[in-house]
């Protein structure tokens, strides 16, 4: 797979913004998930609304980050996954 070491900072920066996701996703099931229980009726709009605008943003810039890779390692490739180049 030459096309691979070709392009290794691609590859890194997918592998970051893959990892760091699996980050957050674990943080969120451990933290703010189960919090969710603990909010009540009454304030449980507002909980999840405030949960909601401060994680997006987290979120958000790394799947873009991850999309943008994955095009841009399919378009290296030229649509043939797992062929050699």
């Amino acid at each position: 797979m030459p096309w691979l070491l070709a392009m290794p900072w691609l590859l890194v920066m997918h592998a970051a913004a893959t990892f760091f996701m699996a980050g957050v996703i674990w943080i969120i099931r451990v933290v703010p998930s189960p919090l969710f229980g603990m909010v009540g009726a009454d304030g449980f709009v507002a909980y999840e609304r405030s949960h909601a605008s401060r994680i997006t943003p987290v979120v958000g810039t790394a799947m873009l980050i991850e999309a943008a890779c994955t095009g841009l390692l399919v378009v290296w490739m030229g649509g043939s996954a797992g062929a050699d180049r």
